[in-house]
């Protein structure tokens, strides 16, 4: 009786190890967090990769940090150098998920929303996705 109940406890325990191993809410995960997707959203992030088209994007004088506060507000800075002059520009606004959390959304401070798919949200890595038109964008963010 007391190998039919450990049998029965072990598959219990396997069933339930591959059930959350497979319901990951994002398509590149991860399959599980202790922390809640907007804790995981909140920080500092600097852009690590741009594809457009499965083509990756030269950023070698592009810096782009975005600062994503628990209030729902964010802030971009971008820095580029060109002709040996570096320009910088910021943009502000709100930041929120949609109801299924699949989709980060944005407004900016001229009122404009966008929308980007998360593909991956880890604590210290981000991945979206943005389909205008014909391109496809796909943004890898880090901490």
């Amino acid at each position: 009786m007391k190998s039919f109940i450990r049998t029965a406890a072990f598959l219990l325990l396997a069933v339930s190890a591959i059930s959350v191993a497979s319901c990951g809410k994002y398509e590149e995960g991860p399959g599980f967090s202790l922390l809640s997707k907007k804790a995981r959203i909140v920080g500092e992030w600097s852009i690590s990769n741009i594809t457009v088209n499965g083509q990756s994007q030269d950023l070698s004088n592009t810096a782009i940090d975005i600062s994503i506060k628990s209030d729902d507000t964010y802030r971009v800075t971008t820095s580029y150098t060109f002709g040996g002059v570096t320009y910088t520009d910021t943009e502000n606004g709100t930041w929120k998920l949609s109801d299924d959390k699949l989709k980060f959304i944005t407004t900016d401070s001229a009122g404009t929303i966008s929308e980007s798919e998360i593909l991956m949200l880890k604590n210290k890595e981000m991945k979206m996705r943005d389909i205008d038109g014909n391109n496809t964008t796909i943004i890898t963010l880090i901490q």
